[in-house]
């Protein structure tokens, strides 16, 4: 059920994150009725790259602490958000480009941000074991 909310959750926040801009910032994001379902899952699929870091997260990570999976999360969500928060499609022709590499580059900040939460958390518990001896 987790994943499947992380999924969604990944899925909607581009259009989530343009609200604010009004139902037109939106639309821009929605393609043309005759393209309709294959332009959202075009587009859907790469919004989920992200959730290819936090499947990634939950396999290497074990159970606790899972400050090591919250981190990258919040981290991808809110590069999501400002990446399309007012981002203006129509400003250039080849704008919607930023629309397949935003998503990549949020999976790599996720990434790296879960590689460092990692490495903090494995430096803490070495610090922890050297101060005991």
């Amino acid at each position: 059920m987790k994943k499947a909310a992380v999924l969604l959750w990944f899925l909607l926040l581009p259009y989530l994150s343009r609200l604010p801009g009004g139902i037109e910032w939106v639309k821009a994001y929605l393609p043309d009725e005759g393209m309709m379902l294959f332009g959202l899952v075009f587009f859907g699929a790469f919004n989920l790259l992200p959730v290819v870091v936090m499947s990634a997260a939950s396999k290497v990570v074990p159970p606790r602490p899972r400050v090591v999976t919250v981190i990258p999360f919040v981290v991808m969500s809110v590069a999501t958000v400002v990446a399309h928060f007012d981002y203006d499609l129509s400003s250039d022709a080849q704008a919607a480009i930023w629309l397949i590499v935003a998503p990549a580059f949020v999976a790599i900040l996720g990434a790296v941000s879960l590689a460092l939460t990692r490495a903090a958390i494995w430096l803490a518990a070495r610090q922890e074991e050297s101060s005991r001896d």
